[in-house]
């Protein structure tokens, strides 16, 4: 795989996780659940005066276990169960599905060992706040592509909380018709910003409207070269939430964006168009 493939498959995602605060997460000892998800990406480049479609889909499946309940923290325990990857990109294929014995043994298979099936403690706060963060990455070496690929796509697992910020919303305290609320972030330049305004309440459920931007400006390394990803983002998007509890049922967003890719050793810019969709659910196991 030559090093503008490579190039292309590591930015060809941005990651739709997006912060959510406000208030309490409600739930009890012994809680399980069970969570769906979905995305899929569709990345147009022009390289050299031609224009290329990447696509990308990834598909997890995994489970959450309320272990206990310490002061104002809950123990959860996350386990990825199922894991299914396919990327296409300038004629290279990557394909990843754990129920597939050969894939769990592999080329990427060193990529998902540790989190397939491999329960992880995770401890949250009421707020959804990840507060165990553990795992620390080994300096110097070369990135895994598909591992990449994943991260991109749902977040680091350490600091998702292997997928604790899918399942839960920290809602307001007090949650009306009309109202509306803002979180926003920059890091490591990425600036995010997203609207959720509650647009109908059905009992104890609420669906709530998202809108936002994405906007990119960051630098990082990829076999020794310097890459420099410009971009601007619209987010929308639609979930339904249990208000008592804060579990998010149900959720789709799309996120649109497009900027440039620029290769600084190489003098090369590569403009490029995104569109990801990401659907979510959670239910009771």
């Amino acid at each position: 795989m030559n090093r503008i493939t490579l190039i292309i498959f590591s930015l060809l995602i941005i990651s739709t996780a997006f912060a959510q605060t406000g208030g309490n997460i409600n739930l009890t000892k012994g809680q399980k659940f069970s969570v769906d998800n979905k995305i899929s990406a569709v990345t147009t480049q022009t390289l050299m005066g031609q224009s290329m479609e990447s696509n990308a889909e990834l598909t997890t499946k995994f489970s959450i276990e309320v272990k206990d309940i310490k002061e104002n923290n809950y123990n959860l325990t996350n386990t990825f169960t199922k894991m299914k990857a396919k990327i296409s990109a300038m004629g290279n294929d990557m394909n990843f599905d754990s129920d597939k014995k050969e894939d769990m043994t592999g080329e990427y298979a060193t990529s998902f060992k540790d989190i397939i099936n491999n329960p992880k403690a995770v401890v949250i706060d009421r707020s959804g706040k990840v507060v165990n963060k553990t795992e620390t990455k080994p300096g110097g070496a070369q990135p895994d592509m598909m591992k990449m690929m994943i991260e991109q796509l749902l977040g680091d697992p350490d600091e998702t909380g292997y997928g604790t910020d899918l399942a839960f919303i920290s809602t307001p305290s007090k949650i009306s018709l009309g109202y509306n609320w803002t979180d926003s972030s920059t890091k490591e330049g990425i600036q995010r910003s997203t609207t959720y305004t509650v647009k109908e309440i059905k009992g104890n459920e609420a669906v709530i409207t998202i809108s936002g931007i994405l906007n990119t400006d960051a630098k990082s390394q990829l076999q020794g070269m310097d890459i420099l990803n410009k971009s601007k983002g619209n987010l929308t998007g639609q979930e339904i939430i249990d208000i008592a509890t804060g579990v998010i049922k149900e959720k789709t967003t799309t996120l649109e964006s497009a900027g440039t890719v620029s290769v600084v050793l190489q003098g090369m810019e590569i403009p490029m168009t995104t569109k990801i969709i990401f659907i979510s659910s959670v239910k009771p196991a």
